[in-house]
């Protein structure tokens, strides 16, 4: 199946292209999120539409438990765990995917399961709100 500008699979091969500029990779990450991930996924689904994407080993993965008094891209009083991570980091501020998850999910085991690491035991948790916040 040859695939779309906005498929998934190309979209994650243009986000992990090193020949191309990092802006470039960025921007292929943010559109593979908006056009692909949305809430009522699984975490497992999210976990499996990013999958092999090399930047995630370096993403800084983080509970998110306050913004700093900025607006924040997903209800944080609504329950649930949420938390971030930054889309092909570099030596910049990258932009940022904000991810609600139902239930008690721990940040280590979050971190864990978009690397690639089988959890089953949060595999199956809803995403109930997820945001891209760009720079």
């Amino acid at each position: 199946m040859k695939a779309t500008v906005g498929s998934a699979q190309a979209l994650l091969r243009r986000s992990d292209d090193a020949a191309l500029p990092i802006t470039k990779r960025r921007a292929a990450a943010v559109e593979l999120l908006r056009l692909h991930a949305r809430p009522g996924m699984s975490l497992g689904d999210l976990a499996a539409l990013l999958r092999g994407a090399s930047w995630l080993a370096s993403a800084h993965v983080r509970a998110v438990r306050d913004v700093g008094g900025r607006p924040a891209p997903v209800p944080l009083h609504l329950g649930g765990s949420v938390f971030a991570f930054d889309l092909v980091a570099g030596d910049d501020i990258a932009p940022q995917a904000f991810v609600r998850a139902a239930g008690g999910v721990m940040c280590d085991e979050f971190a864990s399961l978009l690397r690639g690491t089988p959890t089953p035991s949060i595999a199956s948790a809803a995403v109930l709100d997820i945001a891209v916040q760009d720079v």
